[in-house]
């Protein structure tokens, strides 16, 4: 659920960086040295936690764990988490830079009022269960409308479920699991107030998605309607990571409030929390396919092929392509099918491309100055005549073309390694850790200085 760079108009952005600017604020007001500690271990666990990929068809999705940032920092959870996203944007290529605003509102948000939440429910001595089951009733409903309705679009199925529909088959399947729950095997008050807090937070990142793309101003080559439909499909695929997120969450922070309960209760940092953010990391290697996206354009008899792949040496099955001119106007658009698009221009430009494969991973590039001359040199050769018949024939855009350029380019260039990819993680870690060392020193000057002061006035 990142939104990449060349999506929203700069307004969006712009609007995005001051309210994250501002929360981000609020968060540090008044944080200690402890707190500083507290956050550059969570800040940790949930930069991770973004790289434990677990696969679905034709795509993949990750846990967040931003609704424990919210659980256990509090409003110190803004600046932990848009510290994580920065350090995956410029990393690992999550996301973007000029919508790291926007990205951050999307995760935390949700991550501070599912804080609130839980919070507010132990500390009233609430059960939950009510709570549970509307959250999961919630989930599952808006689930099977949306996957279904994304079904049907897609042709793979010939029906979709009305809203109604929706409500039986998905209140029917909350209900056995609700009694599944509530009878089989005991939960207690933190489990139950656990898993509403991390499923909620993951919903309404899901629901903050699919808002901006759905009604906040886009880039002038941006198409609404296919933003749209990637946000319903960002929502369907989340749906299973929204029931596991709350059962890790619910897990957590039992195990939390057993070993350290002065974490839940904002406090203190927890050991037991720099395991887990290791533990992850130990998972990493084995479980890694990153999200950076490589990309390149070169030139093949006067067309323009666009390659596309992502870390490894993966060829993504889908995606766009969007080629704007050089006052930023939009000159073409496509499909990528099996990494590769076609693009026959009518003259020779210094391009821009926009590649998006979908789920916020993508890349801007130019054509490289030297393509720029061949593209030239191609078109001037060929002649206006001969131009417009290449132009117009059917092998123009076809697999012929591509498999013309795969004769140059057999296979896309390799992408960083897993162990290319742990580096990069360690140094996000590194980063991390040099911050909090410098908010904690900048604390602990701040208390020396207090402490003179006291003895200076009793002296």
């Amino acid at each position: 659920m990142h939104i990449s760079d060349g999506i929203l108009a700069g307004s969006a952005c712009v609007a995005g960086y001051v309210a994250a600017g501002g929360l981000v604020a609020a968060g540090l007001r008044g944080a200690s040295q402890a707190d500083s500690a507290r956050t550059g271990i969570l800040t940790a666990a949930f930069f991770l936690a973004g790289l434990v990929r677990f696969p679905l068809p034709g795509t993949s999705v990750h846990l967040l764990l931003a609704s424990l940032n919210g659980i256990a920092l509090g409003s110190l959870c803004f600046p932990s988490i848009f510290l994580a996203l920065l350090l995956q944007a410029l990393l690992l290529g999550h996301g973007g830079i000029s919508t790291l605003g926007v990205n951050m509102l999307i995760m935390s948000v949700p991550a501070y009022l599912s804080g609130v939440i839980f919070h507010k429910g132990l500390k009233r001595g609430v059960s939950g269960w009510p709570f549970f089951f509307m959250t999961l009733t919630g989930v599952l409903v808006l689930g099977a409308r949306l996957l279904t309705v994304a079904l049907f679009e897609a042709g793979l199925v010939n029906f979709k479920l009305s809203w109604p529909s929706a409500a039986v088959w998905g209140g029917a399947m909350a209900g056995i699991i609700f009694l599944v729950f509530r009878f089989g095997k005991k939960a207690d008050s933190v489990h139950i107030w656990g898993f509403s807090a991390g499923a909620l937070s993951v919903f309404f990142s899901a629901v903050l998605f699919y808002l901006v793309l759905s009604f906040a101003p886009l880039a002038a080559h941006a198409a609404r309607e296919g933003f749209v439909e990637l946000a319903r499909f960002a929502f369907v695929f989340h749906v299973p990571v929204i029931l596991v997120e709350g059962i890790v969450v619910a897990l957590l922070v039992r195990y939390l409030d057993t070993v350290t309960p002065e974490l839940l209760r904002l406090q203190k940092p927890a050991v037991a929390l720099v395991v887990m953010a290791f533990s992850l990391l130990l998972l990493m290697p084995f479980s890694v396919k990153a999200h950076a996206v490589g990309a390149d354009a070169y030139v093949e008899e006067g067309q323009i092929i666009v390659e596309v792949w992502t870390d490894g040496g993966d060829v993504p099955s889908s995606g766009r392509v969007i080629v704007l001119g050089p006052e930023g106007e939009e000159v073409a658009r496509g499909e990528i099918k099996a990494g590769k698009w076609t693009f026959r221009p009518d003259s020779a430009k210094s391009f821009r491309f926009i590649v998006d494969i979908g789920h916020g991973h993508g890349k801007t590039f130019s054509l490289h100055p030297d393509e720029l001359h061949k593209l030239n040199k191609a078109l001037a050769s060929q002649g206006p005549a001969k131009q417009e018949e290449a132009r117009t024939s059917p092998a123009g855009n076809d697999m012929a073309s591509q498999e013309r350029g795969a004769a140059k380019h057999e296979s896309p260039r390799p992408g960083p390694s897993s162990a290319e990819t742990l580096t990069r993680a360690l140094l996000g870690l590194l980063v991390i850790g040099m911050v909090c060392a410098f908010l904690m020193l900048r604390n602990l000057r701040r208390e020396v200085d207090e402490l003179k002061k006291r003895l200076d006035k009793d002296a």
